[in-house]
């Protein structure tokens, strides 16, 4: 099954490069708008980032996020929440969101 799906890839590396530009190019995006709000962001090298604010407010935004329809995934023990990449839409959905709870 490895090799197979490792073939699948490599015939359409194309179409695999072009969306991972993509995907880093929105995280990017991402990442600066959540700066711009004092969220602390490690670097990430995956689909997702995990934030943390200075404020504590993380259940506050899961909650707020989840009643309109955007999930993320909250760590309680942690007081983190992950967010994974979407499309642009979604992001900029996201953003606009979690901008409307913190201000």
């Amino acid at each position: 099954i490895k090799q197979v799906f490792l073939e699948e890839i490599l015939k359409n590396w194309g179409y695999f490069k072009k969306n991972i530009k993509k995907i880093n190019k929105t995280k990017k995006y991402v990442y600066k708008e959540l700066l711009l709000l004092n969220f602390e962001i490690p670097k990430s090298h995956s689909n997702f980032l995990y934030i943390k604010s200075n404020s504590n407010i993380e259940e506050e935004i899961y909650n707020y996020l989840k009643n309109n329809g955007i999930l993320v995934r909250y760590f309680k023990d942690t007081n983190i929440l992950r967010i994974s990449i979407g499309t642009n839409k979604d992001m900029k959905k996201l953003i606009n969101k979690i901008k409307e709870i913190i201000k």
